[in-house]
């Protein structure tokens, strides 16, 4: 999610060159503290007392990376609520309690964070930990990745922001493109998966019993208001489905 460390280091130390609140030893910036180099204990906001080991790079950039994250949980927050359209610069700025200037050093534009936004609204990296695990059956196997699939999704602010994401093919082809190299290598790896659970079938059997149950994951998902249907039913009913199908368990 986040860039280099030394582009953090780069954009940090880019403060003191604009005068920012500095002294001999700390920079203030948004009641916050940034260490300068080569300094290992240095008085800090509200009097506390930094002890960083003499490794002030490490501490800066830790600090980065919260700083980011905290501009990051912000505009997540708010594309959530009010869509990626209507959500403004100042809007996260106030909701990060952060100025304008300071989101525009870790992003370059709105649009920048769209993107990287809209990118952790898939659960891909869940289901490549699924795929890592062992299973002693293709039933286990199924069931923790829709179970998996599922518990990302009742993180209300990934499935809105997956909601907002469905309507930005057209000004934004980059994430489609990045979502679908993305799910074509969860269709390789999971067709490999399944083929390897013991079970008398194909690759290419394999590959279209995985692609069917991601793809109805993904359909559960964007369509449930619209399902009469539980969601343990439906995807139990679904496991239960696909092994007789294949003849597995």
């Amino acid at each position: 999610m986040f860039r280099a460390e030394n582009q953090y280091l780069s954009n940090l130390y880019s403060t003191y060159a604009k005068g920012i609140s500095c002294d001999e030893n700390i920079c203030f910036l948004e009641n916050k503290y940034f260490i300068k180099k080569n300094k290992q204990n240095v008085k800090g906001y509200r009097g506390k007392v930094i002890k960083n080991g003499g490794d002030s790079k490490l501490l800066l950039t830790e600090m980065a990376i919260q700083m980011k994250d905290k501009i990051f949980s912000a505009a997540k927050k708010l594309f959530a609520e009010k869509g990626f359209i209507k959500t403004t610069i100042r809007d996260i700025a106030e909701e990060a309690k952060v100025s304008r200037g300071l989101i525009h050093w870790y992003y370059k534009s709105k649009d920048e964070l769209i993107k990287e936004v809209a990118l952790t609204s898939f659960p891909h990296q869940r289901i490549k930990e699924v795929l890592g695990r062992s299973y002693s059956n293709v039933k286990s196997f199924f069931e923790d990745l829709c179970k998996e699939y599922i518990d990302f999704y009742s993180d209300v602010l990934n499935r809105k922001i997956f909601l907002h994401v469905l309507s930005l093919k057209e000004r934004f082809p980059e994430i489609e493109k990045v979502y679908k190299i993305l799910a074509e290598t969860l269709m390789e790896e999971g067709a490999k998966k399944l083929a390897s659970l013991g079970c008398d079938i194909s690759y290419r059997k394999a590959e279209i019993v995985f692609r069917t149950l991601y793809s109805s994951l993904f359909f559960y998902i964007q369509t449930e208001k619209y399902v009469k249907i539980n969601i343990t039913e439906f995807f139990e009913s679904l496991v239960d489905i696909l092994l007789k199908g294949i003849s597995c368990e």
